[in-house]
């Protein structure tokens, strides 16, 4: 903690720094913390999309599916390949007995991962 304290310190717009700040947090079940190192992160860099799929994965942690899904959400937007998130939704949806909208997800995050996984051992590029 100490050593990305010291970083933002020398360097407040590092939104990096935040982002690896919020994993002791998160380990420390310190959700809304978590969630405050990821806002600080985006605010940094807002087309991210990483950052606010985990930022929701925090707000689940934290049993705050809407805010969750809602980051899930705008990560998807962001980078409509990010499969992660579609899985990441689904768990929402899981949760929310939305079932059919959790299967739709997990195929799209299935789809992503074999063609990403497709194209990394082939070399291939669409």
């Amino acid at each position: 903690m100490t050593d990305f304290d010291q970083v933002i310190e020398l360097n407040p717009k590092r939104d990096c720094a935040y982002n690896y700040r919020k994993l002791i947090y998160i380990k420390n079940k310190n959700y809304k913390k978590a969630i405050t190192e990821y806002s600080q992160a985006i605010k940094l860099n807002p087309k991210f999309a990483v950052y606010y799929n985990n930022r929701g994965l925090a707000h689940f942690d934290n049993e705050d599916n809407d805010k969750a899904l809602a980051d899930f959400n705008k990560a998807i937007r962001l980078n409509p390949d990010l499969a992660v998130a579609y899985r990441n939704r689904a768990y929402v949806f899981l949760k929310q007995k939305a079932d059919s909208q959790a299967q739709e997800d997990m195929s799209r995050a299935q789809e992503i991962q074999s063609k990403q996984n497709f194209r990394q051992i082939t070399g291939i590029k669409e």
